[in-house]
């Protein structure tokens, strides 16, 4: 999904600070952002299952194979199943105990 999807006619957003429970004048700023990115949901629902299509198979095993090493960047590296910060062996056994098709 990109940005169009999630929102449309939307030109500004308006962030308001203040606390409740005292009296306050309501304040308000212009941000702006800067290489946003959203990501949906959680983890895949099947572990290993890293094209989304609701089964662990030879795609997967092929995108796993196509990272393999150390991830570039750990914050986005889905393949390093195991979250150590290199795909390998055990990130390999984890998608191989998951096969489903």
């Amino acid at each position: 999904p990109d940005w169009v999807t999630l929102m449309e006619d939307v030109s500004q957003l308006r962030y308001f600070y203040g606390d409740p429970e005292m009296f306050f004048i309501f304040q308000q700023w212009e941000l702006g952002m800067d290489n946003a990115r959203l990501t949906f949901g959680e983890e895949p629902s099947i572990p290993g299952d890293l094209n989304g299509d609701g089964t662990v198979g030879g795609a997967d095993l092929g995108i796993l194979l196509s990272e393999w090493g150390e991830c570039a960047d750990p914050d986005d590296c889905p393949a390093d199943l195991n979250g150590d910060g290199t795909v390998g062996g055990a990130d390999l056994g984890i998608l191989l105990s998951n096969w489903t098709n």
